[in-house]
């Protein structure tokens, strides 16, 4: 049974019993009320999640679609609020998509940097060198997205924290953190031919992601409408202990 989300069309975001707040109520072994965030799935078209028990550092499943990761490896696990992440440590993991998204689409990552002293640090890019990075981070800690061009950083971001990040990729191309929105302009046009999350620059001066990725979801619309990035924020922020 799935757990209702509204009453009358009214969002459901909490309850009380007797004033005391709960998070889930079941009647005869079915949740009939439940506060905790559901994965919005309306467009989502790539979804790899280390803590799934099928992922190994040789293999991450695709949970949205048919596009595993299954070339490179990485590091090993560590957790994050209770759960197994991947830990990458200048290496990588990658695979083709059997179809690229077209703008607008978008990513939604919750990603820990562990070392912002390297000048570049990417933890998720397109499959192809050249082609696209999704986010960056320079020896300032600064943030920053590319897409065939050099997009700006914003530099007040605490990176050895763990951080809900969404990209998204239309007419303006944005950087939300933590549900701020932290850069926006013209980072290219240039789609994604798969993913590689860590590092794969070969001829490109770029170093490899030190830190764990946990979650990466790839959405072919720009979160603007359905699904609405407060929503997957909402997901990722309840299910890894996140303030969004």
């Amino acid at each position: 049974m799935i757990p209702p989300t509204s009453i009358d069309g009214t969002d459901i975001t909490g309850a009380t019993i007797d004033g005391t707040d709960v998070t889930e109520i079941t009647v005869d072994g079915d949740v009939v009320f439940s506060a905790e965030a559901t994965l919005p799935t309306q467009n989502l078209i790539h979804r790899y999640d280390f803590s799934a028990s099928s992922t190994t550092t040789t293999f991450v499943e695709d949970l949205a679609g048919s596009d595993d990761l299954t070339t490179g490896s990485f590091q090993g696990f560590r957790t994050l609020n209770g759960l197994q992440v991947g830990d990458f440590d200048d290496d990588f993991i990658k695979g083709s998509w059997s179809s690229s998204p077209s703008e607008p689409f978008s990513y939604a990552t919750v990603i820990k940097f562990d070392d912002t002293d390297l000048p570049a640090n990417i933890p998720i890019d397109g499959f192809n060198e050249f082609l696209h990075a999704v986010v960056y981070n320079d020896a300032q800690g600064g943030i920053g997205i590319f897409q065939g061009n050099a997009l700006g950083f914003s530099q007040n971001v605490t990176l050895n924290i763990k951080h809900v990040y969404v990209t998204e990729f239309d007419s303006t191309d944005e950087l939300f953190i933590d549900g701020t929105s932290v850069i926006s302009g013209d980072a290219g046009s240039l789609v994604p031919t798969g993913i590689t999350l860590g590092a794969d620059h070969q001829d490109r001066s770029f170093s490899g992601f030190d830190g764990v990725i946990a979650e990466v979801l790839v959405y072919d619309s720009d979160l603007s409408t359905s699904p609405a990035r407060a929503d997957v924020e909402a997901y990722l922020g309840d299910k890894w202990g996140i303030t969004v």
